[in-house]
């Protein structure tokens, strides 16, 4: 069925393609609004196919309901769980898409187009949130572009419904003749029919001509009997609906010809304007060209909620979907914290941007023709911008690993960082990772005023190389950098501390609630441990199974 959807979207997009008013070398089709919608799609998936991979960003009307906060220490499923009726429910205002072509092997040189497609969700409810509000104000969106301009946009599901309205609409519908009751009603149609029949009568058409009688404005159900009486009186009259308006048109044969093929080119016109920029997530799927992301967990979601369909309950299928689709996905903030040595100051896409032009040698992008938007500045937070800034960022981290593209490419595909967790998605497997390099270190039972100081204080000499993650007022997650082996820092920790390996710690029911579950943790790509005070634990840890791991451990 999606084959078959897409051959129709494409016979459809190229009859109408000369509606589209295109002129080359001087329009910009960098900012994609329904008066180039059409130009911008046939751009995409002309230049598709030869690119070298695809950058996206979004900028979403919310993304968090107000008053509920995201928990750290959410698993992967219990993050899922919470954002995807805040993905379905809230939109997608900007689609930023980045095509980046190479043009040169040494040095890499890139061509890129970029498109920031302003977004409106015409069919169902448009819910905002006060703060993304507040905040794409203060970053200059357009609010008066995007409610008039924006383009629209459908799910699978809804373009079928598309679909059939637009197949009903072309077939003849028999209807049984409109009975007018009131007066005032069968006045104006008679008044109207009238006047037709004066209009009609003086008609002189020569070869080529079209001639047009409006009728009265008036309400669907008396179009309805307008057109009935009017077919009656005179068949030959072609009728259409123009502005609201029952219109009569008389032609001779040649013109009624062309008449017809322009009425149905606008109809295919305006059904792929209602699919809107769903045809643009289809082309980029098909394409299968690697796609790439900057902190992207929230933006897949949302593009897979707004322009393929109602999410699955379960991030496994989720996951699942979005692979089918994407099976080679980048999140260039993951790369930048778990597979490059550098340090960078922040994981943030302006810093990794900034870097990439600040790099010896510099990023080569060039904007393609027509494409001169950004060219006189920066505009982070417009999602054009930010897909064109995190394509830039993925091969400044190319360049820092020493890799080529395709092998840094097929060496970070489909880790996805987790927004403020400690998770991230692994989109081709059924379990996730930490988001940690090194080793991983649960602690729990502090008094509320213990501080991060405390903490790192406890650790001795790892003290530099140790992040802390609060996941509550008494626990947290320490994450401990340039060391391999875990016994190390065991020695170091202050001996207010009891230590245990993170299985026994789970095999032991001591798991804080709604934290990992033990499938996930079987799963992780790092040594975890756990470590609690010993008052807390001195009982569990009394088990003679318990006591001949400590002992074993502080033999090694």
């Amino acid at each position: 069925k999606t084959r078959l959807l897409d051959r129709r979207n494409a016979r459809a997009l190229s009859k109408c393609a000369h509606l589209s008013a295109t002129r080359p070398g001087l329009t910009t089709i960098m900012n994609v609004t329904k008066e180039n919608f059409f130009e911008a799609l046939e751009d995409i998936k002309t230049h598709l196919p030869t690119c070298t991979f695809v950058a996206i960003d979004e900028e979403m009307s919310g993304i968090d309901f107000d008053g509920e906060r995201v928990r750290k220490d959410d698993t992967t499923q219990q993050r899922y769980t919470r954002m995807k009726p805040v993905a379905e429910q809230f939109g997608i205002i900007q689609f930023g898409v980045s095509l980046f072509t190479q043009t040169a092997a040494n040095p890499p040189r890139y061509s890129v187009r970029t498109y920031n497609i302003v977004s409106f969700r015409a069919r169902g409810d448009v819910r905002l949130s006060a703060g993304a509000v507040a905040f794409l104000r203060e970053h200059n969106m357009d609010f008066q572009e995007w409610i008039y301009k924006g383009v629209p946009y459908a799910d699978k599901r809804g373009e079928e419904h598309l679909r059939r309205r637009h197949d009903r609409d072309e077939q003849e519908k028999p209807r049984k003749d409109v009975v007018l009751t009131r007066q005032a009603d069968k006045e104006l149609v008679g008044t109207a029919m009238s006047a037709l029949k004066t209009w009609h009568g003086k008609l002189k058409l020569k070869t080529g001509q079209r001639e047009a009688f409006e009728f009265p404005a008036c309400n669907s159900f008396l179009r309805l009997a307008l057109r009935q009486h009017a077919e009656k009186l005179f068949p030959d009259l072609m009728l259409d609906t123009v502005n609201w308006r029952l219109t009569a048109f008389a032609m001779t044969e040649s013109t009624r010809a062309a008449f017809e093929a322009e009425k149905k080119a606008a109809a295919d016109k305006k059904l792929l304007l209602e699919i809107g920029v769903r045809l643009v997530f289809l082309a980029m799927a098909s394409s299968k060209k690697p796609l790439v992301v900057h902190n992207g967990m929230f933006d897949l979601m949302f593009m897979m909620a707004h322009f393929h369909g109602t999410l699955p309950e379960s991030l496994v299928d989720f996951k699942a979907a979005l692979h089918e689709l994407f099976p080679t996905i980048v999140d260039t903030k993951a790369v930048a914290s778990h597979h490059i040595e550098q340090e960078f100051p922040n994981t943030a896409l302006e810093t990794l941007f900034k870097a990439s032009q600040a790099a010896t040698p510099p990023v080569k992008v060039k904007a393609a023709n027509n494409f001169l938007r950004y060219s006189t500045g920066e505009a982070f937070h417009e999602a054009g911008w930010d897909a064109q800034c995190t394509g830039a960022a993925l091969l400044h981290l190319v360049q820092l690993s020493g890799l080529d593209l395709d092998a840094a490419i097929d060496q970070w595909a489909n880790l996805v960082n987790g927004f403020r967790m400690l998770y991230c998605w692994d989109v081709a497997s059924d379990t996730d990772p930490l988001a940690a390099k090194g080793l991983v270190f649960h602690v729990t039972g502090f008094n509320d005023g213990t501080s991060t100081s405390d903490l790192l204080a406890a650790m001795g000499r790892f003290a530099d190389v140790t992040h802390v993650e609060w996941t509550g007022r008494q626990a947290a997650v320490l994450f401990v950098n340039g060391v391999s082996d875990p016994r190390e820092v065991l020695r170091e920790v202050s001996s207010d501390f009891v230590v245990q390996p993170w299985d026994s710690f789970v095999a032991g029911g001591l798991q804080p609630p709604g934290l990992w579950s033990r499938l996930e943790l079987q799963a992780h790509r790092w040594t975890n441990f756990s470590f609690a005070p010993a008052a807390q634990q001195a009982a569990t840890l009394a088990s003679p199974l318990r006591l001949k791991k400590r002992k074993r451990l502080d033999e090694e």
